[in-house]
């Protein structure tokens, strides 16, 4: 006999999470099934001798200038369990002899770009002005979206100016012309409105806040249990089947009213439903990239080596355009533009006195790494691995003796942690030629999807807007509507 719940969400990631904690909180009976043994996704951090490393976050805009995350975090009670730490600086930006510095201060920030470029003043304000009241611009580019590299082209001449304003255009995207600049205003220009925070000890103190607020809410979340298929009958969400991951072969069942898939969408038309005519809908929209992580503690703080910023985007000689990005991040590791983030920076929480935590990341692809046998694929783990210390090393000489220890993911390890189809961290592409806007709810009734994948995108404060607006939406239908039996 299966149980009845209010509503079933499939996936423990952050969206997964704040939905269901905003529901509980609604008084709804929760089920949240979460395949890992840990809720999180890539909210997560894991534990290597007296280090904590952290798996996904480097900075999520803070809560200054009206941030929706306080409004949320408040109503959750976030900020009496959670500390958020200030990080000092936006990001750095190193490119040949280039060396800039740039805060989340947009008054500094243009002031910074005026006197390192000055033949661009009226480029830079330009475009900061439209980060900052982005808002104003949005149905104009619904009607006719333009890149961001296009953009950049149409105000700015100097090719090392567009490369600063986008330095850690990794946290959206692999190419300034395959995102739109109206989602690429929207993100960047929060981070100068709102600043920026890492949580303290790491983004999985997050998650098992978020767990235990749906638990304390009677709601029930089962780790080590997945998904197999959404219950469909006329077009009507009505249960979840899915087994327990330390017994494949078992069959459970849930009911309930509303359905959350905390996935991707091609996992729930794929394997959940199986409606080819769905399926169909989503088979143009472009899968955007991955990443590959190099995890590294030091025996020290990076910042007493010589590092001298939170954040560093470090771009390659063979970049000398923003048009070069996208052909370099397919090229091998060498010639991609990388960003280490350095824990030391800040009170992170993650390693002891006197130790230090940081990551190496770039944009990469499942596609390459699955070419290889399992040895093989070892093999080239650690070959890149050791690429990306020798580049390091190239920046800061000497830091190679302090590694006390280095791990590395692939996309193919976020694919298999995330079950996100080739390990895809942002959803779909946000392209000028990309719908990107996933709404399977248009299909079946009572179904929802909180998650990168929908029309917030990725990042981390995008899907706890997706998990939070889809409780509310939730929340209204249930008003409305009668459940359907």
């Amino acid at each position: 006999m299966s149980q009845h719940f209010d509503v079933i969400i499939i996936g423990g990631g952050l969206a997964g999470l704040v939905c269901g904690a905003k529901l509980s909180h609604e008084g709804m009976r929760v089920l949240l099934l979460e395949q890992h043994y840990m809720p999180g996704g890539c909210a997560t951090t894991f534990r290597v001798n007296d280090f904590n490393i952290e798996v996904g976050l480097h900075e999520m805009d803070g809560f200054d200038g009206g941030n929706l995350k306080n409004k949320i975090f408040r109503e959750l009670d976030v900020f009496d369990h959670i500390d958020f730490i200030p990080t000092n600086t936006f990001y750095r930006f190193v490119h040949g002899h280039t060396d800039l510095l740039i805060s989340h201060d947009v008054k500094k920030t243009i002031e910074l770009f005026n006197t390192e470029f000055p033949s661009e003043v009226n480029g830079i304000h330009t475009y900061f002005d439209r980060l900052i009241n982005h808002r104003q611009f949005h149905s104009n580019d619904l009607n006719r979206p333009q890149s961001l590299g296009a953009y950049l082209d149409s105000i700015i001449s100097d090719n090392e100016l567009k490369l600063a304003l986008i330095g850690n255009l990794m946290a959206f995207s692999d190419d300034p012309y395959n995102i739109t600049m109206d989602y690429f205003a929207k993100a960047q220009g929060t981070f100068h409105l709102s600043s920026g925070v890492f949580i303290k000890k790491g983004s999985q103190q997050l998650s098992n806040y978020l767990m235990h607020y749906i638990e304390k809410n009677s709601g029930t979340v089962k780790l080590k249990h997945r998904a197999d298929k959404i219950i469909v009958r006329n077009n009507h969400a009505l249960g979840v089947q899915y087994h327990t991951v330390s017994d494949p072969a078992s069959t459970l069942f849930a009911e309930s009213d509303f359905v959350v898939a905390n996935t991707s969408v091609l996992n729930v038309v794929n394997e959940m439903i199986l409606n080819s005519d769905i399926k169909k809908k989503y088979d143009s929209y472009e899968i955007g990239p991955s990443m590959f992580t190099l995890y590294l503690c030091f025996d020290t703080p990076l910042k007493d080596l010589g590092n001298p910023a939170y954040c560093t985007c470090y771009f390659p000689s063979e970049i000398e355009t923003p048009g070069d990005i996208a052909a370099k991040n397919h090229q091998d590791f060498e010639k991609k533009y990388f960003v280490l983030t350095d824990y030391s920076h800040i009170d992170s929480g993650l390693a002891p006195d006197g130790k230090s935590v940081a990551a190496v990341v770039c944009i990469d692809y499942a596609s390459y790494w699955r070419k290889f046998t399992k040895k093989a694929y070892q093999d080239e783990k650690d070959r890149v691995a050791s690429l990306f210390i020798n580049r390091l090393e190239a920046y800061l000489p000497g830091i190679r003796q302090h590694i006390s220890y280095f791990d590395s993911a692939t996309p193919l390890t976020i694919e298999r942690y995330t079950s996100n189809p080739s390990g895809a961290i942002y959803g779909f592409a946000r392209s000028p030629r990309n719908d990107a806007y996933a709404n399977i709810s248009k299909y079946i009734d009572n179904l929802f999807l909180a998650s990168a994948w929908d029309k917030f995108g990725g990042g981390f404060s995008a899907v706890i807007y997706s998990g939070y607006f889809t409780g509310i939406e939730i929340m209204r239908q249930k008003r409305v509507h009668k459940p359907f039996s």
